[in-house]
């Protein structure tokens, strides 16, 4: 959360794009990450390498031990017992087990390309006394992109063809002051596209270590 004032938010639901996104070049994208996953849920609750248990359903309950399993896969996996990590915090609940997934069910690598694509609008925003280089499509998508298809003209043709509502939406919000300084970020399954102040005030204040009244 920043310190100044938020005068305007554009609300953007980035599911939509980013599904049509990873039906459209999904088989160039990078896989997503490994793990076991719970449904609706952008990150992995489980993670190669990381160490997770449960409960050895096999002692009894009474008994006042505990013995611990552990668990390295979805098919691993008591549903009746929750599984803790490392650190004795629970990852996963009994009431999430049916909803438990080997993969995402959420476009996570959709949502990512958009964002880059947002934040690359909004570094053209703020302080306008040093234009910040343009960067190349291969640039900015690339890392989305297996090896073998960075260099490939059509595919960021055809990424640049379905990001475009959402970047004209954005571009409209942002208007033509580009000395107003705007934010990004993310509460669940909504972007929020946020504008704030001109840098010259917000400078003027970090400058003289004064707090912003509003």
């Amino acid at each position: 959360m920043n310190e100044y004032p938020v005068t305007d938010t554009l609300l953007l639901d980035p599911l939509p794009v980013a599904a049509v996104l990873e039906a459209v070049i999904g088989d160039f994208l990078t896989e997503p990450a490994s793990g076991v996953y719970i449904k609706g849920r952008f990150d992995p609750v489980m993670v190669p390498g990381g160490v997770y248990h449960q409960r050895d359903p096999n002692i009894f309950k009474g008994s006042g031990l505990e013995e611990r399993v552990v668990v390295t896969s979805i098919d691993h996996i008591d549903k009746t017992a929750p599984v803790l990590d490392l650190d004795a915090n629970v990852a996963i609940t009994v009431s999430q087990m049916r909803f438990l997934s080997s993969r995402p069910t959420l476009p996570g690598r959709g949502v990512a390309i958009i964002k880059r694509c947002i934040g690359d609008l909004l570094c053209h925003y703020g302080d306008k006394r040093e234009n910040p280089p343009v960067v190349s499509t291969p640039a900015l998508y690339g890392e989305f992109l297996k090896p073998e298809f960075r260099e490939e003209p059509e595919v960021y043709e055809q990424i640049l063809g379905v990001l475009l509502p959402i970047e004209s939406q954005v571009r409209e919000f942002l208007g033509h002051d580009h000395w107003v300084v705007h934010f990004l970020r993310q509460d669940r399954f909504s972007l929020y596209v946020e504008k704030s102040l001109d840098y010259r005030i917000i400078e003027w204040h970090q400058q003289n270590k004064v707090p912003y009244r509003s």
